[in-house]
Order: C-alpha cells, then structure tokens, then sequence
C-alpha cells in the first residue's frame, strides 16, 4: 500500500509545556487511525502541525510526498480538514460556505449530496450561526469531504452528534475508507471515547 501520510519524531512546545514529543505516524490508503488522549494531550496540536498551520519544533511530515507548507497549494487540494474549533463569518448561510468551499478547489464533490448524506439538506438556506452544535459539526465534517481529499483530517469528530447520528457518521466514514486514508483525534461522545478500530 501507499503511504499518503509519514510524520517522524514530531515535537511542538508552548513556552515551557511541552505538547507533543516525538510523535510517529505512518498512515497508508484506504486505512482509519483513531487518536485517543485527554483535553491538551497534543490530538489538534497535532493535526494543526501535520497539514501545516502550526510549526513544529522538530519532526518531519510529509503528505502525499508532499511538505505540507512548502507544498501548501498541491497539499491543500488532496487533503479535507475538519478542525476543532472552526469560525465562520457572520450571516453566511450553509449553501453560501459551501459553494465558497467548492470554489477552492480543482475536483469536488457535490455539496448538495453531501448535505444530504448528512442530514442538512433543509438547512441549506440557514445560518451557519443559527445551527445546533450537532448541525454545525455535520457540516464541518460536510465541508471537509468538498475536496474529494485522499486523506481527511477529523478532529473531535463526533462531538455535539446525538446517538443516532454519531453511529450514522462511524459508518459514513468506514466506507470512506475504502478510497482514502483517515486521521481522527478522539472521537468524543458524552465524556466517554470510541477508538475507531483500523
């Protein structure tokens, strides 16, 4: 198999507290690693230096045998990314990001199929700001899988989604392994984490 991410002795500090310390990872096409750890264990800090909007300290990463701040643009086409925290700007509507994310990229997917695989097809023309925190965690999960990526990035996946469309999302996301590889940073659910079994 391919390997479409290679991260080798990572390491990031803030001031004296040291957040992650050579941290390895090596994922390959069509497999799910599920990351496990506490609040400030270094899962987002993680991602943020991997796709290349933090630096690290030390370590090496290389996406697609690409570096993932050199190689920003040919990197930010194959790759979907859903952040923890995620701002949107004021009054946008769900169709209005959405057709925003479409127009970053070369390929993508059709958003108005991805609303719906996610249930937010009748909030198309909703504020972003109006939404649950569930609806507003289906989206951001949505708007990473725009770029039709080879990996995608998920971070806190499950977070805000009730029972029912947390086991809906798992299951989206097993078959999407099928044709890309996935990094997911604990998958949380009422205090409790799922691994994600690879």
């Amino acid at each position: 198999m391919n390997t479409i991410l290679s991260v080798s002795n990572l390491s990031k500090s803030y001031g004296e507290k040291k957040v992650l310390a050579d941290f390895n990872l090596s994922l390959c096409s069509g497999e799910v690693v599920g990351i496990l750890g506490e609040n400030g264990a270094g899962k987002s800090t993680a991602i943020e230096c991997m796709v290349g909007t933090k630096t690290p300290d030390a370590g090496v990463v290389t996406i697609l045998g690409m570096h993932p701040v050199k190689d920003r643009k040919a990197v930010t086409q194959k790759i979907g990314v859903q952040f923890q925290h995620t701002g949107y700007q004021d009054r946008i509507k769900v169709r209005e990001i959405c057709e925003m994310t479409v127009a970053l990229y070369d390929e993508s997917a059709d958003w108005k199929n991805l609303l719906r695989r996610f249930n937010l097809e009748e909030f198309a023309n909703r504020f972003v700001n109006d939404l649950s925190g569930g609806e507003r965690q289906r989206l951001t999960v949505a708007l990473a899988l725009i770029p039709h990526p080879q990996l995608v990035f998920l971070d806190e996946l499950t977070t805000a989604l009730d029972p029912r469309m947390r086991k809906d999302v798992l299951k989206y996301i097993g078959q999407l392994k099928k044709r890309w590889a996935i990094y997911c940073a604990r998958i949380a659910f009422h205090g409790r984490s799922t691994a994600i079994v690879r």
